[in-house]
């Protein structure tokens, strides 16, 4: 995560967890979101939160011509 950081292209990281697991809070400044893959875990609702993020990304990178 770390060196994903360093690229300084702010690229959107999710973490996928399962069960119980659990993420270190050292983690957390490097995340853009955590999803946790229960049974009865909300698929939609974690797909609009990957393409909001996506399209936040893809607006961010676009010059003001193509916007």
């Amino acid at each position: 995560l770390a060196r994903l950081q360093a690229t300084g292209f702010d690229i959107p990281t999710f973490v996928a967890m399962e069960g119980d697991e659990h993420l270190s809070p050292d983690y957390l400044p490097f995340v853009s979101g955590v999803f946790a893959l229960l049974a009865g875990a909300s698929k939609p609702f974690y797909m609009a939160q990957l393409e909001a993020a996506a399209d936040a990304y893809e607006q961010a990178l676009l010059p003001p011509f193509f916007k």
